[in-house]
């Protein structure tokens, strides 16, 4: 299967078949990005999907991410993997990074 496209701010970032959002796109960038927790505990890779579909690799923080949060398509990076192309807008603290 083709890597899927993730689009930010009219980038692209190639996302792997089975790769998280979060590892695509610190592995995309020329900047050094905090690692972060990588288990859905931190929210740093916050981000909105604002058009795509995305599969949960597992659960994510109640305390980042809430229900509600969840049904406005925001989810954390490291625990989302494409299922399409995807437009996404970082809201968490990886914003700083990818600007």
């Amino acid at each position: 299967m083709p890597p899927f496209v993730v689009f930010i701010n009219d980038r692209e970032y190639l996302c792997k078949e089975k790769e998280d959002i979060f590892r695509a796109l610190t592995r995309s960038v020329l900047v050094k990005v905090p690692q972060g927790c990588r288990n859905g505990g931190c929210g740093l890779c916050k981000m909105r999907i604002i058009a795509g579909e995305v599969m949960f690799l597992g659960p994510q923080s109640a305390r980042h991410v809430t229900a509600v949060d969840v049904s406005q398509g925001i989810v954390l990076g490291c625990k989302s993997t494409p299922l399409s192309d995807l437009r996404i807008e970082i809201v968490g603290q990886l914003k700083k990074y990818l600007a």
